[in-house]
């Protein structure tokens, strides 16, 4: 038995400390909990500053250097070209971005043949783009019309748009692309196999003809002028159809350039 001594516990003791013991595991909770929460937001907010820098930098660089993948028609490519282009470049980008460009472009569907080898619709960043791919054997065609694509002052509405060429590897054999805008009408001999045309659209498609035909003639003198050139192979297989139907003259792979004659000299008096 006890002896009288002993203290006893009083009646309900034993649940008055619980809600001692639980406020005091919740306030140490508390304190570990919010230096936590705290730190974790400090660094979530700080990964997301560096992801929006990185995001921003990728945009700008975006648009300085790359095609713009917005859902527009055939201007989306030519905005670029007069952002990135200066007033003594060619008709393409810039010769730093077009060494990069067969490593970005994938490869869709092949949409024709021909001597030189096969032309290729591909994408490059969201934008259609047609891929004219030379084997190495044709290395000279494809030399010649990258260097007339990149003619000063070589731009024009009715003339294809150039935007890159490019030597690339695939399956272990070296390939040459010259890379254009894509026509999704295709050419002007398929359009008229399939279409019907009025008397106001054959206007319309042969003036736009002639106009690219003028501009590739047309010698512009002058610090910033072109040189007069010579097609040598037009025919509606080489002239593409734009959305807005009209034509853009393309195929410059035989095209020259056409020297200035001489003036005579003065007969003498």
């Amino acid at each position: 038995c006890a002896s009288p001594s002993d203290p006893k516990e009083p009646p309900g003791g034993g649940s008055v400390k619980i809600p001692i013991i639980l406020g005091v595991v919740s306030v140490t909770l508390l304190v570990i909990a919010v230096p936590v929460v705290l730190l974790l937001l400090l660094f979530w907010r700080k990964l997301r500053q560096s992801r929006e820098a990185n995001c921003r930098q990728d945009e700008e660089y975006s648009k300085a250097d790359m095609l713009q993948s917005t859902p527009v028609g055939d201007n989306t490519l030519a905005d670029l070209f007069d952002h990135s282009c200066t007033s003594g470049s060619g008709s393409g980008l810039p010769f730093l971005v077009q060494r990069t460009v067969g490593r970005q472009v994938s490869l869709m569907e092949c949409v024709g043949k021909g001597r030189y080898g096969e032309v290729w619709r591909g994408t490059w960043h969201g934008e259609n783009v047609a891929v004219k791919i030379f084997s190495s054997r044709d290395e000279q065609s494809w030399f010649r019309e990258t260097e007339i694509y990149n003619s000063v002052m070589l731009r024009h509405e009715n003339i294809l748009s150039f935007i890159a060429s490019d030597m690339t590897s695939r399956n272990s054999s070296t390939q040459l692309w010259l890379i254009t805008h894509y026509h999704e009408n295709g050419s002007l001999y398929d359009y008229l196999q399939c279409n019907a045309v009025e008397p106001e659209m054959c206007l319309q498609l042969a003036l736009s003809i002639i106009r690219g035909l003028v501009h590739l003639h047309v010698e512009i003198v002058g610090t910033q002028g072109k040189a007069a050139i010579a097609h040598r192979d037009l025919k509606s297989r080489n002239i593409l159809i734009k959305r807005n139907k009209q034509c853009c003259i393309a195929d410059l792979g035989k095209a020259v350039y056409t020297a200035r004659k001489a003036s005579p000299p003065p007969s003498p008096q």
